[in-house]
């Protein structure tokens, strides 16, 4: 496209060999004349195939009609109907793909194509001319100008705002090949001129490929042009309507001043419009500019200064420098408070293979954005059940490093829907951070235990040794409030996810291993391997049994001739025997060597300190992850955290037994055994925790109490209303004048009979998709548990969370821990 430079160069060309406004219609008419020759050389079609009925047409129409010449027949492409029963369905007929479907519409009669048959287009195609009156062009309030056919179908239009539609999606082909159109076209572009009349430039861009004419102000902005393609141009019509009329309300006239003013510009009424001061001053009560160009400094008065912050403040400009959405590495810091994302996309995706093509904003509200392509998909396990799922977002092009995170290409949105807070998630890895931040530097990370160097005049030199990568080894986020195309979806929380890089963690090392998934007794620790039961996420390359690709959403058995893949599956085999190993050797001195040999063991206790403080039932088989660094020690890291402080998996009520349970004691788990061998160890490091202010219930509650601050009340209050039935914040609809629900999924319980009468401290079973246990606490009879069940998943029960209530539930957990581990 021409620049505005050229443009303007041109136009001044013009302007200079003509007085002002002395272009007059007859030379702006010629020039569209001529330009309508042009497109007249092109006018004809040719038939791309030749059918006798309509119905041979018609069984022909999708997907892929072939042509008389044994090529496709492409979308906007015309047939012919030469000899049907129905002379009403003989004509002319386009293709047409209307929603990936093609169809045939009716363009016009056969006309005179015998008369024509012996004339053939470049390619050896018969041409056809449509006849007159085929189509016709037509304006409305939406449309400048419109091009319908003899049925007043809508072919082409452009309207008023600059917007074109097409039906075919062959804009070029509508406007070249069409011989009435051309010819009507001759009319509008008279009327066109005549509107504009002595206000446009017309210019001849015979130096641009791209151009055949141009229109422009005497400014040099293009109001109209017609494309060497034959496609027409034009800019927001409003916006050219609007400064016709503000034209036609001057007078244009430019006077001396009796006062010394040099010059004024008044309108018809003699308003000035603007002025020109004795010492060359223009001044302008309202400019408006795309671009301004300054050769020194632009002064601000005190009064426009503060205009300026104050719309800079208005539009999300408190600090920061803005826009990033062009750095292939995004670099900002983590968002303070709740983040605005939007989402533009047709759909949301329901699967984790969806690979939608979306664009993502984002507003840390600090004055930092950016706007960038992403593929996004669900994300999760049990949480794909829920109505309302995690998302996974892949960027297209480009990588994002907030605040002191690893630079990421890829990130977890989290929904967590069953928990009211919408990320305590977040607040229990800021704890763990706060654990290990109570150990000395170099031992706060579980890889730490490679960094054997104890020297005070030299390092390692390896790099990753010798300096923080950024690496966690638990994720982190910060609130978001998601907008779907501009509408409010919810509040979500933008996380880390399970990436090798905050892991610390190589790909193309076979040592480097890291396991995610159900890694209970039964999968692995028992001594037996069940390969189908979690995915290998590190290292990278690797092939499975039957040699393909390992797929980690499909897990399998790796392979044994594989090299690389073998010495993985060595290692995670020799894994899977430590725990027999340990619980089969003589001796706790021998057990606990063995232990050590497998375990990395300060970040065992941490782990199983940690677990109880916040009561991670789900946090021994499934939700906890296990890494090395040398394909012999492992150590588990925290994962998944939304069901904890005594609320259920599903969050619906509050575990009784959480209070006072002791968790991941079995023999079978690396955890049973680091209890029975190492429990002073357990005290000693949860008494410190305790000590250091880390496991109080102060010190959780305040970091709930910052979570809930960064997201706001208001964004919550939004969260609910949106989403009444979120689990931990609803109405149990329980009958708690006669029932007190005391457990999940025990089926132990008999079932509810309406018929039965219950005395105090009989227990029965009630639900739907899941069994609820209840005591009967008043003498009942026809009194079910349940009063009611919602629609969505989780149907039944719920309670109300709060920091409050986490708060009363840690004072009494701490309470019950403390009498275990002071002893």
């Amino acid at each position: 496209m021409a620049t505005i430079e050229g443009i303007r160069q041109t136009g001044q060309q013009i302007y200079d060999a003509t007085e002002p406004n002395s272009v007059t219609n007859q030379i702006e008419g010629q020039a569209f004349k001529d330009i309508a020759d042009v497109l007249e050389e092109s006018a004809s079609l040719g038939i791309k195939k030749t059918y006798l009925t309509n119905s041979d047409m018609q069984s022909d129409a999708s997907p892929n009609p072939i042509g008389d010449d044994g090529n496709l027949i492409k979308n906007g492409e015309l047939v012919s109907v030469t000899d049907d029963p129905d002379p009403n369905k003989n004509g002319i007929y386009a293709y047409v793909i209307t929603d990936g479907v093609g169809v045939w519409r009716y363009r016009g009669p056969l006309g005179d194509v015998s008369n024509k048959a012996d004339k053939t287009d470049a390619s050896g195609n018969p041409v056809v001319y449509l006849p007159a009156g085929t189509l016709s062009i037509v304006s409305d309030d939406e449309y400048a100008y419109a091009i319908v056919d003899a049925e007043n179908y809508l072919l082409w239009g452009k309207r008023w705002d600059g917007t074109t539609f097409d039906c075919d999606n062959t804009i070029t082909d509508n406007i070249q090949h069409n011989e009435q159109y051309i010819g009507e076209v001759k009319l509008q572009l008279d009327n066109f001129i005549t509107l504009y009349a002595g206000i446009l430039e017309m210019t001849s861009l015979t130096d641009d490929p791209e151009w055949l004419r141009v229109w422009t102000d005497k400014e040099g902005h293009i109001l109209a042009g017609i494309k060497t393609d034959g496609s027409f141009y034009t800019p927001e019509f409003e916006e050219i309507k609007k400064r016709i009329e503000a034209l036609e309300n001057t007078s244009g006239d430019i006077i001396d001043d009796p006062e010394g003013r040099l010059e004024l510009t008044l309108d018809k009424n003699e308003n000035i419009v603007s002025e020109r001061q004795a010492d060359g001053t223009k001044v302008e009560p309202k400019l408006l500019t795309e671009n301004l160009s300054v050769t020194e400094a632009i002064r601000f008065s005190d009064k426009a200064m503060q205009a300026l912050h104050h719309d800079l403040i208005n539009s999300g400009f408190s600090s920061g420098t803005g826009d990033w959405s062009d750095q292939s590495l995004i670099k900002m810091p983590i968002p303070r408070i709740c983040a605005k994302v939007n989402l533009i996309c047709s759909k949301l995706p329901t699967s984790k293979t969806d690979d939608i093509q979306a664009i993502l904003e984002l507003w840390d509200m600090d004055g930092n954005y950016f706007r960038i392509p992403i593929i996004l998909n669900a994300q999760g396990s049990s949480s794909m059940f829920y109505y309302i799922k995690n998302l996974g977002i892949d960027l297209v092009n480009q990588k994002l490093k907030f605040g002191d995170w690893v630079v990421q290409d890829s990130f977890h949105i989290k929904k967590y829907y069953i928990d009211a807070f919408r990320g305590q998630s977040n607040v229990c890895y800021n704890l763990a951070e706060q654990m290990y931040r109570t150990r000395p530097y170099g031992q706060m990370r579980p890889w730490d235990y490679l960094n054997d160097n104890t020297s005070v005049l030299n390092s390692g030199g390896t790099l990753d040794r010798d300096f923080p990568t950024g690496a966690l080894s638990h994720p982190d986020g910060f609130p978001i409030a998601i907008y779907w195309n501009g509408n409010f979806f919810g509040l979500y929380s933008w996380n880390l996810k399970k990436h090798r890089d905050n892991y610390n963690l190589d790909g193309s090392n076979p040592d480097h291993i890291f396991l995610d998934g159900t890694l209970g007794g039964a999968q692995l620790w028992g001594g037996t391997v069940d390969w189908n039961a979690f995915e290998i996420r590190n290292p990278k390359g690797l092939i499975d049994i039957n040699g393909n690709k390992y797929d980690g959403d499909n897990p399998t058995e790796l392979s044994d001739s594989d090299p690389f893949s073998a010495t993985v599956k060595a290692n995670i085999q020799k894994l899977a025997g430590a725990v027999p190993a340990i619980r089969a050797a003589s001796g706790n001195d021998n057990k606990r060597a063995l232990f050590e040999e497998y375990f990395n063991l300060p970040f065992m206790i941490d782990y199983f300190v940690f677990a109880q403080a916040i009561y991670d039932f789900d946090g021994f088989a499934k939700n906890w992850l296990w890494c090395s660094w040398d394909g012999n020690k492992y150590s588990p890291c925290v994962y998944d955290k939304d069901s904890v402080f005594g609320m259920s998996w599903r969050g619906t009520f509050v575990m009784p037994e959480s209070i006072t349970n002791i968790l991941g004691t079995s023999s079978v788990l690396p955890t049973g055994q680091l209890y029975q061998l190492y429990l002073p160890q357990i005290k000693e490091r949860y008494n410190e925790l305790r000590g250091d202010g880390v496991f109080t219930t102060g010190n959780i509650t305040g970091l709930f109490e910052d979570w809930v601050s960064r997201v706001g009340y208001d964004n919550y209050k939004r969260e609910f209303e949106k989403y009444p039935d979120v689990p931990s914040y609803r109405d149990p609809k329980i009958n708690a004048e006669f029932w007190e629900l005391v457990d999940m999924g025990n089926t132990s319980y008999a079932p509810y009979d309406n018929a039965a009468g219950y005395a105090v401290g009989d227990t029965c079973r009630d639900g739907l998709n899941v069994q609820y246990g209840f005591r009967c606490v008043k003498d009942s009879t026809g009194n079910r548990p349940f009063t009611g069940f919602y629609s969505n998943n989780p149907v039944e029960a719920g309670f109300y969370n709060s920091i409050g209530r986490v708060g009363n539930w840690l004072d009494q957990r701490f309470a019950n821990l403390d009498s275990q581990f002071n002893n």
